[in-house]
């Protein structure tokens, strides 16, 4: 019983007093804690073994950590040559810790947006269609109000992408197609794209920046045209589609840790033609 008692005590204390380590460059391993002591043999980097959690005071100068390397086979090393695994792992916690939040700062010095943004704001376009009755462009101020979503996971995960979506009325031109003066003009305009960003420049509060991206829009009228006879009249439905790509320049101010501001000056070729719009948005951080 008294033999049992005291196997349990010394695995117990085993436990307690020793840890898995690793040799961290070759060292010597001395008999007792002096460097002037005799060298039992030398341990090569990287090796793991046993050691004490105690750091013993070395008779002359520095400190040592005794080891074991075989069944009954002791010694010390430099405690600077040696760490003991889990100091080892929560070093490298630290690490990666480090590492996560430096790639996020790389993230956002890289892309424009690291947050997500939901915003409105207004459109100012020379919209411009061509083939809408003839060869011959037709364009007209526009003016729209638009929806956006911005930043990583706004569509796809982890992917910083621009959502932006406007709804204007007809453009003034349609209003020329449009012959019976008695029955006014009905339709709608909308036009939007998907971009991605990336960063030229990152001031303080001021993000600059450039998208490249793919757009569409949408014209539907209905207008009232004269019969050949000069009689009656008729209505024509007009739906126009029209995808591209775009093109643009911009910059985000962030107002405050929730509220960002931001402008943008865009270059639309769909439908066969160029058209350029300028954008001004009011961002809220979801």
């Amino acid at each position: 019983m008294t033999k049992s008692i005291f196997i349990v005590i010394s695995l117990f204390s085993i436990v307690v007093t020793a840890a898995p380590a690793k040799i961290i460059t070759e060292t010597a391993l001395y008999e007792s804690n002096d460097f002037d002591a005799d060298i039992i043999t030398y341990l090569p980097a990287n090796k793991n073994i046993q050691a004490s959690k105690r750091i013993y005071k070395g008779k002359s100068f520095g400190s040592f950590r005794k080891v074991k390397i075989k069944k009954s086979t002791y010694g010390f090393v430099s405690d600077v040559d040696i760490k003991l695994l889990t100091e080892l792992k929560r070093r490298k916690k630290k690490l990666k810790k480090t590492l996560t939040r430096f790639k996020k700062e790389q993230l956002e010095s890289r892309y424009v947006y690291i947050n997500n943004y939901i915003g409105l704001g207004f459109s100012f376009s020379r919209f411009t269609e061509k083939n809408i009755v003839d060869e011959q462009n037709r364009n007209s101020p526009l003016t729209a109000i638009n929806f956006q979503l911005i930043g990583p996971g706004s569509l796809i995960p982890k992917l910083p992408l621009n959502f932006n979506f406007s709804y204007a009325k007809l453009p003034s031109y349609y209003k020329d197609l449009n012959t019976d003066q008695t029955k006014s003009l009905s339709g709608y305009t909308m036009f939007g794209d998907i971009s991605y960003p990336i960063a030229l420049s990152d001031l303080d509060n001021v993000l600059i920046y450039w998208s490249i991206g793919a757009s569409f829009r949408l014209v539907k009228a209905t207008v009232y045209k004269q019969e050949i006879s000069g009689k009656s009249f008729h209505s024509v439905k007009m739906n126009h589609f029209y995808w591209g790509s775009l093109l643009s320049v911009g910059a985000l101010w962030e107002v405050s840790k929730n509220l960002a501001a931001k402008i943008d000056a865009r270059y639309h070729y769909n439908g066969g033609v160029f058209f350029e719009e300028m954008q001004t948005t009011l961002l809220f951080k979801y």
